[in-house]
């Protein structure tokens, strides 16, 4: 949804917490977010990179989910927070393709 700030914002929906593999791919993460969200037939996926700052409305660095290539690049993001020593969470979005 976007605000009248202009900038999109976060609208209602569930929050779920599930672990995935470090190999996970593509397909198969689809799957699992599917099984959580069966009312949703078409959808896709992006991620917020670890260093956003959603409290000050920093919205702007979703990414787009739509290969293993994606989802290796996503976990390798989180590794490299990690490794630096700042805890943060993977936050998939699940956006249905028919705006609802």
């Amino acid at each position: 949804m976007r605000l009248p700030s202009s900038k999109l914002g976060y609208v209602g929906g569930n929050t779920h917490i599930i672990s995935i593999d470090r190999g996970i791919g593509f397909l198969k993460l689809r799957s699992k977010i599917s099984k959580l969200c069966p009312d949703i037939r078409s959808f896709f996926l992006k991620y917020r990179l670890p260093e956003s700052d959603p409290i000050h409305g920093d919205t702007t660095n979703l990414v787009l989910i739509t290969s293993d290539d994606d989802v290796r690049c996503m976990v390798d993001e989180y590794d490299k927070m990690d490794f630096y020593g700042q805890q943060t969470r993977l936050r998939i979005f699940v956006c249905s393709d028919n705006g609802l």
